[in-house]
């Protein structure tokens, strides 16, 4: 990985910037162990969840660090298990909310920058409590427009700081015709605005990524003269 991020930066020659997707302590949990197995033990036994999800939060915070080291510009941190549904909000302000923190404060201590995606998961529609992460540090704010019904000018106001999305990831990015992805990532530049806002997609571009339909959207928004 490491090597790879080398590779990007020196091919870029500096004119991008770059960051490293990371996800979440319970997240890195819950793909060793399981989802079941997972919340099972957060039920009967909180405290050795916490103190393990802590130890996956050290390590984390070290490669947030080394990525940082590399000449990275900061982290994509896919900020998960606050569902609707999942937890209760003690139960998360108390398991899941502090191993987060412990990452996003090590990244900012450091002078890196984090984009934080609050993600959902299958199992709950995608749907997630995005207030909840409104004091989580970040420098840019992504969530699943469609998924959570919860507009791109509603998150402006929720996290009074810069947003990125907007695309939907299951649409035009994976089936539509090239002048479908043009007129979607001119259509949002044209009803949102351009300050504090960066174009992107709600989540993960579903399926085989196909890099020409990511560039046509990026290339419409280059081309849009609001």
């Amino acid at each position: 990985m490491a090597e790879t991020a080398q590779r990007i930066r020196e091919g870029s020659k500096g004119e991008v910037m770059l960051f490293q997707t990371m996800f979440s302590p319970f997240k890195a949990a819950d793909s060793a162990f399981g989802d079941a197995l997972v919340m099972a033990h957060a039920r009967e036994n909180p405290r050795a969840v916490l103190e393990g999800v802590s130890a996956l939060a050290e390590g984390l915070a070290e490669w947030a660090a080394a990525y940082l080291e590399l000449g990275l510009d900061g982290i994509y941190y896919s900020a998960q298990f606050g569902e609707v549904g999942r937890f209760e909000r003690t139960q998360w302000e108390t398991l899941v909310k502090p191993s987060d923190l412990l990452v996003l404060e090590r990244v900012k201590a450091q002078v890196g920058r984090s984009i934080l995606h609050i993600c959902g998961e299958p199992e709950y529609d995608f749907r997630t409590h995005l207030d909840w992460f409104a004091d989580y540090p970040g420098d840019l704010f992504n969530w699943s427009v469609k998924d959570n019904s919860f507009s791109l000018e509603q998150g402006r106001e929720l996290f009074r700081r810069p947003v990125l999305g907007g695309m939907n990831n299951k649409g035009n990015l994976i089936s539509g015709a090239p002048e479908e992805i043009a007129s979607e990532a001119q259509g949002i530049l044209r009803s949102f605005g351009q300050k504090g806002f960066m174009l992107g997609a709600d989540c993960t571009v579903q399926g085989r990524i196909d890099v020409e339909r990511i560039r046509l959207a990026v290339e419409a928004a280059h081309a849009y003269r609001g």
